[in-house]
């Protein structure tokens, strides 16, 4: 996995590069999204992987995109799958969304709350982050009931843990 992961930042910094040159990044997100859902969908995933040829993989794969793709991704395809297999395509487009977002100083704000906060709280969530971090915040929500109450917030590599649960497991430490 960790080849996949160095590789496919390679490959993403190049499709990333050209789709910059060329102006058709979102062309580029597309295609490797719809491409990603497709080698992913389990039925795909064990027909790509247990029965077929690289070339008749490439095949089946340009059949199902024919309407969508254009010649360069029809290559780019030919070119991951004969060097390391469509298993590396949906690496590749996690890396070209990363660096996409770093080149449009996106930052993607996770955040972890028991209920599902307003949008009075999300904007004073979002409000208090863009003094600490400059760029364009973009804030994702996620319900889990199992925090009991609070919110961690996740940015990048770096978690600000508020929740209940942990609060509890801070005393439950401290007490043993």
């Amino acid at each position: 996995m960790h080849n996949y992961i160095t590789l496919s930042k390679i490959y993403a910094n190049a499709i990333l590069s050209y789709s910059l040159k060329k102006k058709c990044t979102l062309y580029w997100n597309d295609m490797l999204m719809l491409t990603t859902n497709i080698i992913n969908n389990n039925k795909m995933k064990k027909l790509f992987l247990n029965y077929y040829s690289t070339k008749e993989q490439f095949d089946i794969l340009t059949n199902l995109l024919d309407n969508y793709i254009n010649f360069e991704f029809k290559n780019f395809i030919k070119i991951a799958l004969s060097n390391h297999g469509l298993i590396i395509i949906p690496y590749i487009f996690k890396q070209f969304i990363e660096l996409h977002d770093q080149y449009k100083n996106n930052i993607t704000v996770n955040i972890e709350s028991a209920y599902k906060l307003n949008k009075s709280q999300l904007f004073n969530i979002k409000k208090i982050i863009s003094k600490k971090v400059t760029g364009n915040i973009k804030i994702n929500c996620k319900i889990n009931k199992f925090i009991l109450a609070g919110i961690i917030i996740n940015i990048k590599n770096f978690t600000l843990d508020g929740s209940l649960l942990n609060k509890l497991n801070i005393l439950k430490k401290g007490m043993l």
